[in-house]
């Protein structure tokens, strides 16, 4: 319904899937059967045996649409897959206002975040420099020691560092 009515929508890794024609897992790796997706973006997904992880990086290829503006952009991140697609896709793909990639880490890169930062601000008719500079590496690491503070919180910190350092 969103993306009738020209909303921005992007869809990472199990999301981008979603966004297809069709899900089928025929060996039962997460549910079994098959179910519709979306319906936003012409693919069938069929989930595998195995999981595979591999690191990638590149260039996004020449796109259209409402993030025509990635097009020749660097990236790098990692695809973890249980399925593929039923045909080989570039790192983006997507028209009008509907993208997907399985690319975790796709917004990494500062260029990449600006960029789509920037086609939101333009469709909404907000000017991009209102929202002032973003840091992705400062918002990354203030996000591992909020994650820190939490696991500390929760464990009997004393204890864990005299089990490190053999002392129980």
């Amino acid at each position: 319904k969103e993306a009738s009515r020209g909303k921005l929508i992007f869809g990472i890794c199990g999301g981008y899937q979603m966004l297809g024609e069709t899900l089928a897992d025929p060996y039962g790796v997460e549910a079994g059967g098959s179910m519709k997706g979306m319906g936003l973006l012409p693919m069938d997904t069929v989930f595998a045996k195995e999981k595979t992880r591999t690191r990638v990086s590149g260039r996004f290829q020449k796109l259209a649409g409402d993030y025509q503006a990635l097009g020749g952009a660097g990236l790098e991140g990692y695809e973890i897959h249980m399925g593929r697609s039923t045909f080989s896709l570039p790192p983006l793909t997507g028209w009008g206002n509907v993208y997907g990639t399985y690319i975790h880490g796709v917004f990494d890169a500062a260029q990449v975040t600006e960029t789509v930062l920037r086609c939101i601000c333009q469709k909404k008719g907000v000017d991009y420099r209102q929202l002032g500079s973003f840091d992705p590496e400062r918002y990354r690491q203030r996000q591992y020691d909020l994650l820190a503070d939490q696991v500390r919180g929760g464990l009997n910190m004393e204890l864990v560092y005299k089990i490190l350092n053999r002392e129980v």
